[in-house]
């Protein structure tokens, strides 16, 4: 009897903690209700009998001798859910499955090489990808065909042909199943090349993203249209480097469209993941973590570079977003919203004239349905997407208001319209706090403190990082993938450990506090030790594969809906070549850059934050902040009021030189000069140099002038000036040692 209450008591308290509802009667429940995952969790009542990834599914399979339909997904995925209706919630589909085939399920977000493996698997055997992911496998783990979402009588034919070559024609399926694998190992492989990256490959990038820019409605390619991160922000760095206007045009026309178009949540703040059609309109409307991370971190640096006060709403709505209903009450990042509410996708997101009326006063109400062109038929299944097909300053000058008064009651508006959405049953939250993730969110919150000004970002960075940093380990003081209601799991990738590293130099460049360098130092330390690849050089994904027979997954560096990891750790590497003595990550740099160079230069606009992170590796880092003698030596520069400020902190016994000094030692100098090389150097007056400190040093004979601790250098710049870079030339010395002289290339921000 006391056993049988206990036994209860733990099914009440499983049902509760999964957020199962215990009215509900279910007429299957298979193996996935003891797993954690949202997006498993979702098929916990299916009649198949699925199981999560591991070795007690391989085991049966070999006992049984049958393939295994490995089927991978996550929780916000709007066909998974169509195909789980269609399909997996059909008993006689369910009932084949289960008699002939053992059923795997698989959430991509906790593991992400699982995912990228057998996402090879379906490209090379079906040409195309996306999720679900479908994938049917050997007893070994190796995929012999694969492709994404079916119709349900599709599937159950396909589900049909292939066990009957599973029994009637296994060596051929065994044979395929080599050749797939062998084509995976083909194209993970880094090509030997005696060639070196060269600045020549930037400009080649340019041009290709160039032959694919959507002029008319911003973007690369055609639709469906993705945003494309990595490529804006090669963008936003080459445009800064260069002032090429032809390279700034292809940013704003591209953050323009998307800010109006409905991919852009006008209501709530933040992106959906793409837009199904050229014009950024109709999207598939889940909101992922990472899209806000990356897309809020480019509207600040597109704010920062035009002041256009667009860029700037749409970065606060985004981050407001993320903090408001994105972040746990521990501090971390939830990873998405899912599409579908009500059983219907996007129908959170939409509206009618009735809904407006509704909620609005008549003139409030006639404003929005100008603003947001919204009609009695819709624009979306007889219902409206809000976007934006007018100029802000010509709508508000159209209603006789500044540009400024036009936004306060837009946003009056906006609060009225999310207070009257909010009643809606609200789209899937899930809540997984993945590492990665939540390093790109972190990086952005502290970029929009300094940027927007405003501290509840930065507080907002580091309490997630306390978090993720503290909480998401194991036992061992390893990094974990994940954690959900406050539990980590899964060992982290090295996607885990570059973002980590990024996020903490940011958190390090802000507020210049020493334990996030070292944190960052620790941890890209442990990223080498576990990843490397000793033998060929470059970056496996994750740790040694125990389970099935498929070769170690090596990142190719190419960027996909993110930047891959290697691009996010030569980027880190760099970094750290600045801001530490330590020469390993300079030449860890290299050989990442040598691994991967054959393949850069087949597809370099494939590559493009890896590009961006090479550029600065060469050239210098394109910022306001700038490190010299490896870190000893912190310059920012900003400009404030037509006037230049330079400021320099040295490390305790550090100086240098001051800018008069005597014969033989170089002296500190500085010249503005423009980045576009056509342009010539840019006259500064009214220079102000701080007063040095006098010290006798052991190889001079007479008192040498120095600048130590704190120093400060102001001058004037004209009004009229863009587009500059300050060359810093300096030479640091220690009571003990000078140091070779440096020139710091300092790309000051407006304040």
């Amino acid at each position: 009897m006391k056993k049988a209450i206990i036994t209860l008591f733990l099914l009440f308290f499983m049902q509760n903690s999964m957020g199962q509802d215990n009215n509900k009667q279910h007429k299957f429940t298979n193996s996935l209700i003891k797993e954690s995952s949202p997006y498993l969790l979702q098929h916990a009542h299916n009649p198949v009998n699925w199981q999560a990834w591991g070795e007690h599914a391989f085991a049966q399979a070999k006992q049984e001798n049958k393939p295994i339909f490995l089927s991978i997904g996550y929780s916000t995925c709007h066909w998974c859910h169509v195909m789980e209706r269609e399909s997996f919630e059909n008993e006689k589909i369910a009932k084949y499955l289960n008699d002939n085939f053992i059923s795997i399920k698989v959430d991509r977000e906790q593991l992400p090489v699982v995912d990228e493996n057998y996402m090879m698997a379906v490209l090379i055997s079906n040409g195309r990808g996306g999720w679900p992911s479908t994938n049917f496998l050997t007893t070994d783990g190796l995929s012999f065909y694969g492709g994404t979402y079916y119709p349900p009588d599709t599937f159950l034919n396909l589900l049909q042909q292939i066990n009957d070559m599973w029994h009637n024609k296994n060596p051929q399926v065994l044979k395929q199943a080599d050749n797939v694998q062998n084509a995976i190992a083909k194209f993970q492989q880094n090509q030997k090349t005696t060639d070196k990256l060269k600045n020549q490959i930037i400009k080649k990038a340019v041009n290709n993203i160039t032959n694919i820019f959507d002029d008319m409605q911003g973007g690369f390619g055609a639709a469906p249209k993705f945003p494309h991160e990595p490529t804006l922000f090669f963008l936003l760095n080459q445009y800064q480097a260069t002032g090429d206007d032809a390279i700034l045009k292809m940013i704003t026309i591209t953050l323009d469209a998307m800010a109006d178009g409905g991919i852009y949540d006008q209501i709530g703040g933040g992106f959906a993941r793409y837009s199904t059609d050229n014009e950024w309109l109709v999207p598939h409307f889940e909101k992922m973590l990472y899209n806000q991370a990356h897309l809020g971190r480019i509207y600040l640096q597109a704010y920062q570079i035009t002041k256009n006060i667009k860029y700037k709403r749409v970065a606060t709505e985004i981050l407001d977003y993320i903090i408001r209903e994105m972040t746990d009450k521990n501090g971390g990042f939830y990873s998405a919203t899912d599409a579908d509410s009500e059983g219907e996708e996007g129908v959170f997101f939409l509206w009618t004239l009735k809904d407006l009326q509704t909620t609005l006063d008549k003139d409030d109400y006639k404003m929005i349905k100008d603003y947001y062109n919204l009609s009695k038929v819709g624009n979306f299944e007889g219902k409206n997407i809000l976007n934006v097909q007018v100029e802000d300053v010509d709508f508000a000058k159209k209603h006789q208001l500044s540009l400024n008064e036009f936004y306060q009651k837009l946003d009056t508006i906006k609060q009225k319209m999310q207070d009257y959405r909010n009643k809606r049953e609200k789209p899937f939250l899930d809540q997984k706090i993945i590492s990665s993730w939540n390093a790109m969110m972190i990086n952005t919150m502290v970029i929009g403190g300094r940027i927007l000004q405003n501290e509840k970002y930065q507080k907002s960075a580091i309490n997630a990082m306390d978090y993720v940093y503290h909480k998401n380990r194991d036992k061992n003081n390893q990094f974990l993938r994940m954690s959900l209601n406050n539990k980590a799991q899964t060992a982290a990738t090295q996607e885990d450990y570059a973002y980590l590293s990024e996020a903490l130099l940011s958190l390090y460049d802000e507020t210049d506090d020493k334990k996030y360098l070292n944190q960052a130092i620790q941890t890209t330390d442990k990223m080498i030790n576990l990843f490397w690849d000793e033998k060929d050089d470059g970056f496996f994904m994750g740790l040694p594969n125990k389970i099935v027979k498929m070769a170690r997954a090596k990142d190719n560096g190419a960027d996909n809906a993110i930047p891959s990891g290697s691009s996010v750790a030569l980027n880190v590497l760099q970094k750290l070549k600045n801001r530490s003595d330590d020469f390993k990550y300079e030449t860890y740099a290299n050989k990442l850059a040598q691994s991967l160079t054959a393949k850069i230069q087949q597809r370099p606009s494939s590559y493009a934050y890896f590009l961006t992170a090479f550029d600065e590796f060469k050239n210098g880092e394109v910022s306001h902040r700038k490190y010299a003698a490896y870190g000893k030596i912190v310059i920012n520069s900003s400009i404030k009021n037509n006037k230049l400020n330079i400021n320099i902190k040295m490390a305790e016994k550090w100086h240098i030189n001051a800018n008069q000094t005597i014969k033989g030692l170089i002296a500190t100098s500085f010249k503005a000069v423009s980045v576009n090389s056509q342009k010539g150097p840019i006259k500064l007056s009214n220079i102000i140099w701080q007063k040095p400190k006098k010290l006798f040093l052991s190889f001079a004979d007479k008192e040498i002038p120095v600048y130590e601790h704190n120093t400060k250098i102001i001058a004037d710049i004209n009004p009229k000036t863009a587009n500059f870079k300050v060359e810093l030339k300096l030479q640091a010395c220690s009571d003990k040692v000078c140091l070779p002289p440096e020139v710091i290339d300092l790309y000051p921000i407006a304040k």
